[in-house]
């Protein structure tokens, strides 16, 4: 059942919506229900009227050299996002050595991945979110 877009609508309408049991229904059980069969934020996002989280990236991955040059995939992209966007690092090994620029942004943005010189092997990944959406991006440095 989709729920109406004007009107009055009750709250087991809502829950019916959302995949919740109607029994001893309240905002406060709503909200705090677990395994939904429909996510919340997304049926939410379509009560309202609004498109849920997306994110994309134009590539996946990118394999530098010791001495930052690019053996494979592509240190530029763009993300792709139904709104603002951030990004967080996480390092298999070290630390600092990969910078993503701008961290943060907005749709159709351009970002750029550069590393600093190394002489073995690590790997990143970045993750892109938007919302409740995300999206990974991988880096690889290697010794050729």
């Amino acid at each position: 059942m989709a729920l109406p877009g004007s009107g009055k609508i009750s709250l087991s309408d809502i829950a019916i919506e959302l995949g919740l049991s109607t029994s001893n229904i309240s905002l406060r059980n709503m909200s705090a229900s677990a395994t939904p069969s429909k996510s919340q934020p997304d049926a939410i996002s379509e009560f309202y009227g609004y498109p849920p989280d997306s994110i994309s990236l134009s590539s996946s991955y990118v394999v530098f050299n010791q001495n930052g040059g690019i053996v494979s995939g592509n240190n530029q992209i763009i993300v792709t996002s139904s709104g603002a966007w951030t990004s967080s690092i996480t390092y298999d090994s070290g630390s600092g050595w990969l910078t993503v620029s701008p961290s943060s942004g907005n749709n159709a943005q351009q970002v750029t991945f550069s590393v600093t010189n190394y002489i073995d092997y690590r790997d990143a990944t970045v993750t892109f979110t938007c919302g409740t959406a995300s999206a990974i991006f991988s880096v690889s440095q290697i010794q050729v």
